[in-house]
């Protein structure tokens, strides 16, 4: 992947004081440790960031899980780079998709917007 569609804090900088820590690894390494970043910006697409995402990263069985723990929504990759970026394009998807839906929506669904709205806006 030569470009990456999210921007993420600094190795040593953390968003949860406390709950989560910071691996030392370099982009598109794979983390042997589980580590927290912000997305921050979404590269190329016309949503806006309201305040930057928090994401869980955690190795596992062969490949990287990246979340969004409050949305219980989570996606995978080879790396911590493809991972994040999965995770990012996902949530747009669900946040237009949820955005957009005209029937009314199941309480989790609901819960799930209302928490992506405090995040990403659109364009």
């Amino acid at each position: 992947m030569s470009e990456t569609a999210y921007s993420c804090l600094s190795e040593g900088e953390s968003f949860s004081e406390g709950t989560y820590s910071v691996g030392g690894k370099a982009e598109g390494q794979l983390v042997t440790s589980r580590a927290a970043y912000y997305i921050k910006d979404f590269a190329g697409e016309p949503h806006t960031i309201i305040k930057p995402i928090p994401v869980a990263v955690t190795p596992m069985k062969g490949e990287v899980i990246a979340s969004f723990e409050q949305a219980n929504i989570a996606m995978s990759g080879a790396t911590q780079v493809e991972a994040i970026a999965e995770l990012s394009s996902y949530l747009l998807d669900v946040f237009d998709s949820l955005f957009s839906e005209t029937a009314p929506l199941g309480p989790e669904p609901a819960r799930q917007l209302d928490l992506l709205q405090r995040y990403i806006g659109k364009p």
